[in-house]
């Protein structure tokens, strides 16, 4: 069984647990969710960190850091005791392990990390390290989804495609056959070189339906990618947005230990979560590759997404339970 679903029904899986939360506080207004959840279900936690990663400043820092404090503030509001970590956003992977090592100080830590609101390079890292550390009782993954996403390109400067912090691959050779999957979402980054470098073995994966109303953005990126790929005709393989164990799994089938195979995580965060969780099985025949983005806009999503009880919609994915990883490597 792989437990997924509303926080709340997640939690019931793990009765009687103190749990140490970490995530972040960032400009979106979703990021604030969790925090104000567990208030309103009477939930404190034994540990709270919520990291702050600041952005190259650019014209949209200021705006940024206004709705940051504010969030800090509603945060703090729900948990006085949570402690603020606050680095620029391509610190490197060290900081995280000593993060790491105040929260997991003793063992049989029952752990929340909500990858909500935390870039890929940072939390997809911390998932790793947490992964690793055979002394965790639990680990619950969660994301917040947001109510809606800005039209328009909203994440500035990404770099070139490189492998993100612990996920390159162990074992490259450059003599075999290369295949790329592209986890497809709203945002449009420049992947041409990417495309050239391992066409024809090239798949897409669409979030259908989608986490949220504006799926013509994702069409319109699809076809923008397809249109630089004539004459070759990508696969194209459908997952809801946040099944997040699905997509797992048909990497994990679909990974072909002969070839070398690169992921793309540029859709919804519950597929770039299974496409790291593919890599740490896989870690000798793929690599996880993202162009991060140095600026993001400071409307780069709105709200929360409400379920139709009235509760925010916060997703929650079960991976640890008393020290048994869900998915099996």
């Amino acid at each position: 069984m792989k437990p997924w679903g509303h926080v709340d029904w997640v939690l019931r899986w793990y009765p009687n647990r103190r749990w140490k939360i970490i995530s972040s506080v960032g400009f979106e207004p979703r990021c604030t969710a969790l925090f104000s959840h567990f208030v309103n279900l009477g939930i404190s936690p034994e540990q709270a960190i919520a990291l702050r990663l600041d952005d190259p400043d650019s014209d949209y820092t200021e705006e940024i850091d206004i709705r940051t404090d504010n969030n800090q503030n509603t945060i703090t509001a729900c948990f006085p005791e949570v402690e603020y970590c606050r680095a620029p956003l391509m610190e490197r992977g060290q900081r995280w392990r000593s993060l790491l090592s105040t929260v997991c100080d003793k063992p049989n830590a029952s752990i929340i990390l909500d990858l909500t609101s935390l870039p890929k390079r940072v939390g997809l890292f911390i998932l790793r390290e947490l992964l690793r550390d055979k002394l965790v009782k639990d680990i619950v993954v969660c994301y917040t989804r947001a109510e809606s996403y800005k039209e328009g390109h909203f994440v500035l400067d990404e770099q070139h495609p490189a492998a993100l912090p612990g996920f390159g691959s162990l074992s490259p050779d450059e003599d075999r056959e290369s295949e790329l999957i592209v986890g497809v979402g709203y945002s449009r980054f420049d992947i041409r070189q990417v495309l050239q470098q391992t066409s024809p073995n090239i798949h897409f994966l669409l979030p259908f339906p989608p986490a949220s109303p504006s799926s013509r953005r994702t069409w319109r990126y699809l076809k923008e990618l397809n249109e630089n790929l004539e004459p070759i005709k990508p696969s194209i393989i459908r997952f809801n947005a946040i099944d997040m164990f699905s997509v797992h799994d048909w990497l994990v089938g679909h990974i072909d230990k002969s070839k070398h195979t690169i992921m793309l995580p540029l859709g919804p965060k519950p597929h770039s979560i299974a496409m790291a969780l593919a890599q740490i099985n896989r870690p000798t025949c793929s690599q996880l590759m993202y162009p991060q983005p140095s600026r993001y806009h400071p409307d780069y999503s709105s709200g929360v997404h409400v379920e139709l009880d009235g509760k925010a919609s916060i997703i929650a994915y079960a991976l640890r339970r008393d020290r048994e990883n869900v998915i099996q490597g």
